[in-house]
């Protein structure tokens, strides 16, 4: 529910229009008469309303009424991962949320018909790295292109 409001804030209203502007390229959003402070200080409050509610998830214990401090390792890394993988998009995260946490689920499965657990971990840990790699492979083939510069008369 969080992830269709937050996408059309986003990429559906001016508001959003503004909070892209200014991530993309502050000196042009302040050019074009956009107030850039304001957008960076309201683009963390969201920020931070959202990380208040992932805490307040993992404090309520969504994790089979396990110890929720020690299952909640390492949210992070994976947030930054599930990010990548959906190309920093809200729609893109929701799709590669579903799955790492198809993985990281599958791992209980995996472990009890004879296959290692770490199978999971490293089929994620490829995902990241292929995705991140398009990154390197787009700038070293910039980087390799020839400058032609022409004369223009």
């Amino acid at each position: 529910l969080a992830v269709i409001f937050f996408w059309y804030i986003i990429d559906k209203t001016t508001f959003g229009y503004e909070l892209r502007a200014v991530g993309y390229n502050s000196e042009a959003a302040k050019y074009a008469g956009m107030k850039v402070n304001r957008n960076v200080m309201l683009s963390m409050a969201i920020a931070g309303g959202f990380a208040g509610l992932a805490g307040a998830m993992i404090a309520v214990g969504t994790f089979d009424y396990g110890r929720v401090i020690a299952t909640a390792e390492g949210f992070g890394f994976d947030g930054i991962a599930v990010a990548l993988l959906g190309g920093n998009t809200a729609l893109g995260s929701v799709f590669g949320g579903i799955l790492f946490g198809g993985l990281k689920s599958a791992q209980k499965f995996m472990q009890s018909n004879g296959i290692p657990q770490e199978i999971a971990i490293i089929i994620s840990s490829l995902m990241v790295l292929f995705v991140a790699m398009k990154f390197g492979i787009q700038d070293i083939l910039k980087a390799m292109r020839p400058n032609v510069d022409k004369e223009v008369k």
